[in-house]
């Protein structure tokens, strides 16, 4: 057992794992050793964040061309059906005239476009969060081992409020 001093009291610390001093000192807050991982985590967090680009590029790629193709192709189908709708529909309401109910069929110009739209939108969805939920894990299992333990659990809630931000 060795004696040395941690914040000015003098107390017995074991070292049985062959570590120095310094153990003792990061346990005291002095500072904190870097695990001998370290360059490796950094290249592996560096070629985790250069795929994570990579895919998220082609990602926004896909996103955007939904958003400007199949999107307003089925926002113009839509708005183009409803249009007739509502005027066939202005066309025989009122007094004298049949009254009939088009409830139904906008309901199923809508299901169809929110079907389309939403089934897309949704792959889209899934297929970010794929991309998105490995890279944060392994990018946050990185910093833990180069960060102070403070500033570990501040990275931690800022990647939770990422996560759950709209």
């Amino acid at each position: 057992m060795k004696t040395h001093r941690h914040a000015g009291k003098k107390e017995q610390c074991r070292h049985s794992n062959g570590k120095s001093l310094a153990c003792c000192r990061q346990a005291a807050g002095y500072f904190k050793l870097f695990a001998i991982t370290r360059p490796a985590a950094m290249l592996k967090a560096k070629e985790v964040k250069e795929d994570y680009d990579r895919k998220l590029e082609a990602w926004g790629k896909k996103m955007a061309g939904f958003l400007s193709g199949r999107a307003v192709q089925l926002k113009k189908n839509y708005d183009g059906t409803m249009e007739l709708l509502h005027k066939e529909d202005n066309e025989q309401t009122g007094e004298g005239l049949a009254n009939a109910d088009f409830l139904s069929e906008y309901k199923a110009a809508s299901d169809q476009f929110l079907s389309g739209y939403n089934g897309d939108l949704e792959s889209l969805y899934k297929e970010y969060l794929s991309i998105e939920k490995p890279s944060s894990m392994i990018l946050l299992t990185g910093r833990c081992n180069v960060q102070w333990p403070e500033m570990f659990e501040a990275i931690k809630l800022q990647t939770k409020m990422a996560w759950l931000e709209p």
